[in-house]
């Protein structure tokens, strides 16, 4: 960091008191897309077994933050990752190859969808 405010060769303010909430913030909702990246990646084979619990383990993870946030900024954010993970992921427990590679995945036995996979021949909204 010394050396990066060294290249700008001039003076770095301080960040504010709500500066520094809302940068804490941040990093608190952002912590299990940080966790999840590690993880995925220490991977040798991402598999489809874990797109559910992927997804709703982070949807999870922010509506449990939405109610602890106290800056605009951080709750804005929330909401967006909220969005943007239902656009392409939001029925994803209903595909029925997506819940059948999960329920058959040994660490995902015990796991409980919420919904019943959509059967043959039957579509979303």
């Amino acid at each position: 960091m010394d050396a990066a405010i060294a290249v700008l060769q001039k003076p770095v303010e301080s960040l504010t008191s709500d500066e520094w909430n809302t940068a804490r913030e941040l990093c608190k909702v952002l912590k299990p897309f940080d966790s999840l990246t590690r993880e995925m990646s220490s991977d040798q084979a991402v598999t489809v077994s874990k797109v559910i619990v992927v997804v709703e383990g982070l949807k999870a993870a922010c509506h449990k933050l939405q109610p602890t946030l106290m800056t605009q900024v951080a709750k804005e954010l929330v909401d967006v990752l909220i969005h943007e993970l239902n656009k392409p992921f939001g029925t994803c427990d209903m595909n029925p190859t997506l819940a059948r590679a999960t329920l058959l995945d040994h660490g995902s036995k015990n796991l409980d969808l919420g919904r019943k996979p959509l059967s043959r021949g039957q579509k979303t909204n």
